[in-house]
């Protein structure tokens, strides 16, 4: 769908809501993403899975609002069959590593202490009424058959990368095809990353966190975000989240690599820079 027509959509449903100027973000994967007026953010599913779950996603996040401590997605304008909808921008400017990192230690600890209030909250949410608002179990065998995915795309673009990066990208291969992962699935954000989170340039602090994928997940999977800002920030994020599970860090580090290893290839097959430097980030990590 192109942008006229998404913008028509949004029209037809609600008829009221006028706006003089509309960008269209490049970042959604499975929505188009309009910002109309640079007030207001549509989010419309481009696909009948993402769709369904876009109505599972309004009743999850009207569940979790009171629970934490940080704005997360509303919205106020929702299609008459709940397929699409539209709210408020939240506040604040994207809390990128460089800002992070340009922060003092006594912000960064505070930062990091609610980002662990956030998480032992949404995890903490009963599985069985997540399971009632119609949030799905992800399947379970999805980060192996990712790593053998992973595996084929590095032969077929083993050309592209120097004999350095090969031998970077065969260790991280190595060690993500040889994990077994054994967890107790939780509500999870499922895509905890920089590009989600909001903070106040004035104060410092947290103030929100967007896109909500949500699944019942590996409680690691929303923690692979944070290694991008380094290992202390993520020590500090753990130590605030307070739940007991061993192998969280370990497994947190394998969906980062994945992550970033699946951004690095499809980057390079598609021609997206962006993706390219994100994913390129693995030549830097042992």
């Amino acid at each position: 769908m192109n942008t006229s027509a998404a913008l028509d959509r949004i029209r037809t449903e609600f008829p009221g809501l006028e706006w003089s100027n509309c960008r269209r973000l490049n970042s959604g994967a499975d929505n188009i993403i309009l910002i109309l007026d640079e007030k207001l953010l549509f989010r419309i599913p481009k696909d009948d899975t993402d769709k369904r779950r876009f109505s599972t996603q309004l009743r999850v996040l009207d569940a979790l609002r009171k629970r934490v401590g940080v704005a997360i997605p509303r919205f106020d304008y929702v299609s008459h069959d709940r397929t699409f909808g539209g709210g408020p921008l939240l506040p604040g400017v994207r809390l990128t590593p460089a800002r992070l990192n340009a922060m003092g230690q006594a912000h960064r600890k505070s930062i990091a202490e609610q980002f662990g209030s956030f998480l032992a909250a949404i995890h903490s949410f009963p599985v069985s009424s997540a399971r009632n608002l119609g949030v799905q179990e992800a399947d379970k065998t999805m980060f192996r058959d990712l790593a053998r995915d992973w595996v084929q795309w590095f032969e077929r673009l083993r050309p592209q990368f120097s004999p350095a990066e090969r031998r970077a990208l065969v260790r991280h291969l190595a060690c993500i095809t040889a994990r077994r992962h054994r967890f107790s699935p939780v509500l999870a954000h499922c895509d905890m990353w920089y590009d989600h989170f909001f903070f106040d340039p004035t104060k410092k602090t947290l103030s929100g966190i967007a896109d909500f994928d949500m699944e019942l997940q590996d409680p690691a999977e929303d923690f692979f975000g944070f290694w991008d800002y380094g290992e202390d920030l993520l020590d500090s994020v753990l130590s605030a989240y307070g739940r007991s599970d061993s192998g969280l860090k370990s497994r947190s580090k394998d969906y980062w690599v994945q992550r970033r290893m699946g951004a690095l290839f499809a980057g390079i097959t598609e021609n997206r820079k962006r993706w390219i430097r994100y994913g390129s980030t693995l030549f830097k990590h042992r």
